[in-house]
């Protein structure tokens, strides 16, 4: 019974936390900038063709994406650690994308 006690405990302390996270960026995203009308956003990634920008309230961080293509040995350590059932859908994705183009 104590052990209960203290997993629904962790559980609500877990759950206030995150809900006060959550509304604290939510209020600071929506009360950044009164003078005009341009949002911010807590956190944003924009994905490109040529590079991928990760940006954290304000201020921006690029990422290297080129460790996760197929043909990168970060790629294939990961492939190969992956579960089997990962691994199957990796490939079910790449033959629906050779199929259809997309």
């Amino acid at each position: 019974m104590k052990g209960k006690k203290i997993t629904v405990r962790l559980v609500l302390l877990y759950l206030i936390l995150t809900v006060g996270i959550w509304m604290f960026l939510y209020s600071y995203s929506n009360s950044y900038n009164k003078l005009n009308s341009e949002k911010i956003s807590a956190a944003e990634v924009v994905v490109d063709k040529d590079k991928t920008v990760v940006r954290l309230v304000g201020r921006e961080y690029p990422v290297d994406t080129d460790v996760f293509s197929p043909e990168s040995d970060f790629y294939f350590a990961a492939y190969m650690l992956a579960p089997a059932e990962f691994r199957l859908l990796c490939t079910a994705e790449s033959a629906w994308e050779k199929e259809f183009g997309l």
